[in-house]
């Protein structure tokens, strides 16, 4: 099965904004869904029940498209079995669609016959568990899914990592609500994003991060950005009114408005 996505090593810059943490949000959770560790922060007056609401918005995206549950709707419809499929799966195969063909193919989630969200997944529960907030009253929210992170109010600092050193923040982005920001690399397993046109890691880029208002599509786009190359991926990121930071495979840096 193709892996679309490496669990790459973006966060918020802990060493400067740890105690900004303790002082400006009275609640925030750490719990483990789609095979990662999920950071959310809010401050708001009802922050302990709006947790708790983006928690398991985002556990029951994890039933439909996680492929870490054996049970979930994913794994059904790759062993081939007949079920009705919810509305979460539906519209993430949808805006993975839409994905595709705005990357030119570089972003397949049916690559090799089987149906893989890595690549959209943490994106798509991050947008939703958003939206749920903001829906919810939510002024100041941050849903942290790792690769894919979701903001509500501002301003948020984000500390980007460097692929070509591990313990080196490269840049650190702004994010203000409603924007999300993704990120794609080789930071931590090796080249194993696929280009679908060759079945071979894709080697053009070493690190893509774009910043958009759609944490789900953002997440897919940014992997089909590591397949299609820096330039090639820059020329997407205008033509989308993207802000793009991509690392080319000789260190290179590519930016559009950041």
């Amino acid at each position: 099965m193709k892996r679309l996505l490496v669990f790459s090593l973006i966060a918020v810059a802990i060493i400067t904004t740890a105690v900004i943490y303790l002082k400006f949000f009275n609640q925030q959770a750490v719990f483990k869904a789609m095979g990662i560790e999920v950071k959310i922060f809010i401050k708001d007056r009802y922050a302990r029940n709006n947790i708790r609401a983006a928690a398991n918005r985002i556990r029951e995206i994890e039933k439909a498209l996680s492929k870490y549950d054996k049970n979930s709707e994913v794994s059904r419809l790759n062993r081939g079995e007949t079920f009705e499929m919810s509305q979460d799966l539906s519209r993430c195969l949808s805006l993975s669609e839409k994905a595709k063909k705005a990357t030119y193919g570089t972003f397949n989630v049916y690559y090799n016959g089987k149906v893989d969200l890595d690549g959209i997944g943490k994106g798509f529960a991050a947008e939703e568990a958003r939206q749920l907030l903001y829906k919810r009253g939510v002024k100041n929210a941050m849903i942290d899914m790792r690769s894919s992170i979701a903001v509500l109010g501002g301003p948020w600092k984000i500390g980007i990592v460097n692929p070509q050193k591990k313990n080196e923040i490269l840049e650190v982005i702004e994010l203000n609500g409603p924007e999300a920001l993704s990120t794609s690399g080789d930071y931590e397993q090796g080249s194993h994003i696929i280009d679908p046109s060759t079945g071979k890691p894709a080697s053009l880029v070493k690190g893509v991060t774009i910043v958009g208002n759609d944490a789900g599509f953002l997440d897919a786009l940014s992997t089909g950005i590591f397949v299609m190359g820096p330039k090639a991926g820059l020329e997407l990121a205008k033509e989308l009114n993207l802000k793009a930071l991509i690392i080319g495979a000789d260190g290179k840096i590519y930016r559009h408005n950041l």
